[in-house]
């Protein structure tokens, strides 16, 4: 449709009339994956693995703003491209948007928090309509909630900036209302057709809560091929125990992210904020009594976890393990 000049907004000739726009794992306005669509298919590998690269990249960006070595920021960067929900969920498209998009939107706000110049505001605002026109809204929450986190967690944390949090958070409505702007043609007829359509996540519903991952798949977060699968004939995708787990870090990313609980010193707090943060999310996915409360949140209800946010706690235990190292 984009080939032939036209926006797309629906589709006539699917079931009764598509809502392209609408369907929000359509993403039909976000720039990357229209311009994945409108090249030869035969490139179309390269676009898939450029995720990998824009994650790799941007997390290496993110910790090096935080004055972390050059090299220790690279081994971070391979940590998250090569995470699981990167690598197996690397051909569903509308998670691994998103997941592409976490280390943007945190290095904009970082530079951002870090300074206070009016184009880290606009472009934090820019990388917010991404967040939300990638594709995935289930993800896109949790990685807005890291976001909201890390800058109240950053602007909280440094006393000379106390005096100036009314400013900071200033800034950060205006990226909220840039972000929210710049995605409006997505986002408003994605809430009508919520609420006239029939679907699994209504408001005030149990999705946020359903089907906790059970205790015993834990360690294939740092074992995966414990897991595999015979790969017999199917006609429907199978993806085993991820789609409760949402990806995988591997052994030496949890080493280093305990290690990091019990050493101090210049970023032990950043390394203590992450590790928390992926913890949480990991712990209300196994069901967790002290976190499950999270699933009965205004939106975190609609909401389903256990694999729409795994971007979010790879990426913190990325980060941590780096931190740590």
């Amino acid at each position: 449709m984009y080939r032939d000049g036209q926006i797309p907004l629906w589709n006539p000739y699917q079931a009764a009339g598509t809502p392209l726009a609408a369907q929000y794992s359509t993403r039909v306005f976000f720039p990357y994956q229209i311009l994945e669509d409108i090249s030869p298919a035969i490139i179309w590998d390269f676009f898939l693995l450029g995720r990998l690269w824009m994650a790799g990249f941007f997390t290496y960006l993110f910790l090096t703003a935080l004055s972390i070595r050059k090299s220790v920021a690279f081994l971070g960067g391979i940590f998250y491209m090569f995470s699981g929900n990167l690598i197996w969920f690397i051909s569903l498209e509308q998670m691994a948007n998103v997941a592409m998009m976490v280390p943007p939107f945190l290095f904009c706000i970082e530079k951002l928090i870090d300074t206070r110049q009016k184009t880290f505001v606009a472009l934090s605002g820019i990388s917010l309509a991404l967040v939300l026109l990638a594709g995935q809204p289930e993800t896109a929450l949790y990685v807005i909630a890291l976001a909201v986190g890390y800058y109240i967690f950053r602007v909280v944390g440094q006393r000379q900036w106390r005096t100036l949090i009314k400013g900071h958070f200033f800034r950060l409505v205006i990226v909220f209302i840039l972000g929210l702007a710049l995605s409006a043609p997505l986002l408003l007829p994605f809430l009508e057709f919520m609420a006239d359509s029939y679907n699994a996540h209504p408001p005030g519903g149990t999705m946020g809560l359903q089907d906790p991952t059970s205790p015993s798949w834990a360690i294939y977060l740092i074992m995966p091929t414990l897991s595999q699968v015979p790969t017999y004939f199917r006609v429907l995708p199978h993806n085993g125990v991820w789609d409760f787990l949402g990806g995988y870090c591997g052994v030496l990313v949890i080493y280093l992210v305990l290690l990091g609980l019990f050493i101090t010193g210049e970023k032990w707090k950043y390394s203590l904020f992450f590790s928390l943060f992926g913890m949480v999310i990991l712990s209300k996915n196994f069901g967790f009594i002290l976190t499950r409360w999270i699933g009965y949140l205004p939106l975190f209800d609609q909401a389903w976890s256990n694999r729409w946010a795994g971007p979010v706690w790879t990426f913190c235990f990325a980060v941590a393990g780096a931190i740590c190292l």
